[in-house]
C-alpha cells in the first residue's frame, strides 16, 4: 500500500521536467522570487510550504545542516536536479550572490524520477477522484463534532463555503432568541452561562464579542488530543 510520503513523492516528481539545459526544472506552483513552492505536513499534522529545490535535495539523499541553505550552482531557480544544488552557509550563499559565482555543473541529461503519473486534472475522471476523496473524508471518525453532536442525527448545514454541524447551528439560534438582541444572550450555545468568571471578552477590529471560557478550554483539549494521536499514528 502507498504510504504519505509515496503519494508526496509521487504528488512532486509528477511536476518536474527535464530541459535542454540538463535542469530538472519544477513545473508546479512558484513564488514571486522564481523559486518554486511545495506544500509538506509536518509531524503535528499541520501542513506548510517548502521550497522545491530544497524538498528534492533531501529527497535524493543530501543533508542540510541546521542554519544552512540550499545553493542553486546552475543559477536557474526552478531547477531542483540534486547535482545542481548545495548545501551552504547564509554568509556563503550570500557571497556568491554577490561576487556572481557560477561553476559549471553536469548538463548531461538525466532522467526525472518516475513515480508513476498524477490523477487528471480535468474531465469525468478527476471528478470521479474527488467525489470519492469526499465521500471517504466526510465519512471517517469522529461522527461526532466538538460540541458532541452526532452528525448522523443532527445533519450538516452550508454558510455557502464550508459544511457546519446542524446541532450547533441550532444552538446558536436559540441562543440569540433567548436573550434578545444579539450580544445580550444569557448563555453560549452550549448553554453555559456568561458569568463573570466564564466571560472572556475580546476585542477585534473595533468590534467587540464574547467568548465563554468553558468553550475554549475545551476545544483547546480536543485540539491537543487530536495533535497528540498524528504524533503518535506517526512516530
Amino acid at each position: 500500500m502507498e504510504t504519505e510520503l509515496d503519494l508526496r513523492r509521487r504528488s512532486f516528481w509528477a511536476r518536474v521536467e527535464l530541459v535542454t539545459s540538463g535542469c530538472w526544472e519544477w513545473r508546479g506552483g512558484t513564488r514571486k522570487n522564481g523559486y518554486g513552492s511545495f506544500a509538506i505536513r509536518k509531524l503535528d499534522g499541520v501542513w506548510t510550504q517548502t521550497t522545491s529545490h530544497r524538498w528534492a535535495f533531501v529527497d535524493q539523499g543530501g543533508v542540510i545542516p541546521d542554519g544552512y541553505e540550499v545553493d542553486h550552482l546552475c543559477r536557474n531557480r526552478p531547477c531542483v536536479r540534486p547535482d545542481h544544488l548545495e548545501a551552504v552557509t547564509l554568509q556563503e550563499n550570500r557571497r556568491r550572490r554577490d561576487t556572481g559565482y557560477a561553476p559549471s555543473v553536469d548538463r548531461s541529461p538525466r532522467p526525472v524520477p518516475a513515480f508513476g503519473p498524477l490523477p487528471p486534472l480535468h474531465g469525468p475522471e478527476r471528478r470521479k477522484n474527488r467525489s470519492k476523496s469526499l465521500r471517504k473524508k466526510h465519512s471517517d471518525p469522529p461522527a461526532w463534532c466538538v460540541n458532541g453532536h452526532e452528525y448522523a442525527k443532527v445533519g450538516w448545514r452550508s454558510n455557502g463555503r464550508n459544511r457546519l454541524c446542524g446541532g450547533c447551528q441550532d444552538a446558536r439560534t436559540a441562543a440569540k432568541r433567548k436573550g434578545g438582541a444579539h450580544g445580550t444572550e444569557t448563555h453560549c450555545p452550549r448553554q453555559h452561562e456568561y458569568s463573570k468568571d466564564n466571560t472572556r471578552v475580546r476585542i477585534r477590529n473595533g468590534t467587540t464579542s464574547r467568548e465563554c471560557k468553558k468553550c475554549v478550554r475545551d476545544r483547546n483539549r480536543a485540539a491537543a488530543r487530536r495533535r497528540a494521536e498524528l504524533r503518535r499514528a506517526a512516530a
